[in-house]
């Protein structure tokens, strides 16, 4: 945030999560400085939405930033994307959004995270069709197994 503060323009920002995996105990240690929030698809195909823990980064100059734990279990999924995926609009102008995505990721409970993010990204290439996205689009998934 220090670095960037200086740089940024009024009404400019950098939004981030930064996320530590120990992949030994699944526990997931995350810092969310105003990113969309990851979701986590529980064994009983239960979606938990991860809390931001701070504002974004450059948006002010000393931000209350605070880390959260969660546990990632044996067969449980965490998501991880940018807002060019729940922003992307279809041919009606209707959003994408946090509903659909989860309604796709509570069908998710069996796949692999590459079967995950292809069934994600079918999803909404059925929602766009023809629509170019007015933003860039990353997602990441991770499965502990």
């Amino acid at each position: 945030n220090d670095l960037l503060l200086p740089d940024t323009q009024q009404g400019m920002f950098v939004t981030a999560v930064y996320g530590e995996l120990n992949v030994e105990t699944g526990k997931f240690t995350y810092v969310n400085a105003g990113h969309n929030p990851p979701y986590l698809l529980r064994a009983n195909n239960e979606v938990e939405k991860l809390s931001r823990t701070a504002v974004a980064l450059g948006a002010t100059e000393s931000p209350n930033v605070n880390q959260k734990e969660i546990l990632l279990n044996v067969g449980e999924t965490l998501l991880l994307y940018t807002d060019g995926l729940t922003e992307a609009f279809s041919p009606n102008n209707d959003l994408f959004g946090e509903t659909r995505l989860l309604d796709v990721m509570k069908s998710l409970n069996s796949n692999t995270p590459d079967e995950a993010l292809l069934a994600i990204e079918e999803c909404l290439n059925d929602f766009i069709e023809s629509v170019p996205l007015g933003d860039d689009l990353t997602m990441l998934a991770i499965r502990r197994i």
